[in-house]
């Protein structure tokens, strides 16, 4: 299941008070989790009825500087085309 992902980080510059891309790097996912349609988070198990699943919910890791001080991150899987929006869950220091 491991999958390497593109990860982009975001900032917010002080002068033009947009959003710019600050750097890029990389990432592996190491675990899928589901929302069910009675909104449940269960781990992911390719036999689960695909009609019962209203969202993936995706876990990647990537190391700390990636991702250091952003506003905003986005991941991509194969074409940078399609991003996704990120949430930090969590890192070390």
């Amino acid at each position: 299941m491991p999958a390497l992902v593109g990860v982009s980080n975001y900032q917010l510059s002080s002068l033009t008070n947009t959003m710019f891309l600050h750097s890029k790097g990389s990432g592996v996912i190491y675990k899928v989790m589901i929302v069910n349609n009675d909104l449940d988070i269960i781990e992911y198990d390719e036999n689960y009825n695909q009609e019962d699943i209203k969202e993936y919910l995706y876990y990647a890791v990537t190391n700390r500087h990636v991702i250091a001080n952003s506003n905003y991150i986005k991941v991509y899987i194969g074409s940078k085309d399609k991003e996704y929006n990120a949430d930090v869950v969590a890192f070390d220091d």
